[in-house]
């Protein structure tokens, strides 16, 4: 962290971050079984600020350089493109073409993230494409020497967590955030005169039905009826049902149908005797 101090304005720097190497995992199937996502979390922190000082360590003003090349031998998103677009966020630099004619071009979306437009330029290579490791690179041209204040750091970390940046690909920690925000703005949101309050309210459509007090109130109006007509319901007989059933009619059948079965019947008990 503190490297540009003591020595920094460099022309170029190559940054070949440290990380889980999950793009070499054909060389090293161990990699499967040592590594989870908390791994790859904290090495998306320590290529943050690796990037950072690397930034700060170039000089803008060079003739000759000002360039900044950031690698990974790993293909997770974590590692690679949400690193370079925080440092876009945080530092006065830019994503340049690498000069490399082949392999898949930077990620701009992964699930819910969206990244800068420009990270496109980076490149992205993988075993079974083009038959060597899991690999990613990328060019950045710094812009100026001038550092940001502190207001603009954290307005920078700020939206890093809204963005979800921190957390997993399904929206982890930084998904939580983002889901905070959302549920306060939810409950800052004015309430329209017409529209319910509650729950009870949007399921019965009346106002002030919660716990269900209005079909109560209406209950308690209604007149119970009495001891004695009560007595009387119950000595009151019950009249039975005197329908009856309607028969369907039977279908008519067609002439000669009964001699054509007795033919049958007499044709099968021959072939029987016989």
């Amino acid at each position: 962290r503190a490297f540009p101090c003591v020595l920094g304005r460099f022309d170029r720097v190559l940054l070949d971050a440290p990380c889980t190497g999950l793009g070499v995992i054909a060389k090293d199937p161990s990699v499967k079984l040592q590594k989870d996502f908390k791994d790859i979390q904290r090495c998306q922190q320590l290529q943050k600020e690796l990037l950072l000082s690397a930034i700060d360590s170039v000089n803008a003003s060079s003739k000759t350089g000002g360039y900044i090349v950031y690698s990974t031998c790993s293909i997770s998103v974590e590692e690679n493109e949400m690193v370079v677009d925080y440092a876009l966020r945080s530092r006065s630099v830019k994503v340049v073409p690498c000069g490399l004619d082949f392999g898949r071009a930077g990620l701009t979306r992964y699930r819910d993230k969206r990244f800068h437009p420009s990270i496109t330029e980076a490149r992205r290579f993988y075993p079974h494409v083009h038959n060597m490791d899991g690999f990613f690179v990328c060019k950045l041209r710094k812009m100026s020497n001038k550092l940001p204040s502190a207001a603009d750091t954290r307005r920078a970390d700020a939206t890093e967590h809204a963005a979800g940046g921190g957390g997993d690909a399904a929206g982890g920690d930084g998904g939580k955030g983002g889901a905070k925000g959302r549920d306060k703005a939810a409950k800052k949101k004015p309430k329209s005169d017409g529209e319910p309050s509650s729950a009870a309210e949007r399921r019965t459509g009346t106002p002030g039905a919660e716990n269900g007090t209005a079909n109560g109130d209406e209950r308690r109006k209604r007149p119970r009826p009495s001891a004695d007509q009560v007595d009387e319901a119950d000595a009151a007989p019950r009249k039975k049902s005197t329908d009856k059933l309607v028969e369907k009619p039977k279908k008519p059948k067609a002439p000669g149908a009964e001699k054509s079965k007795r033919a049958s019947k007499t044709a099968g008990g021959s072939r029987k005797s016989k």
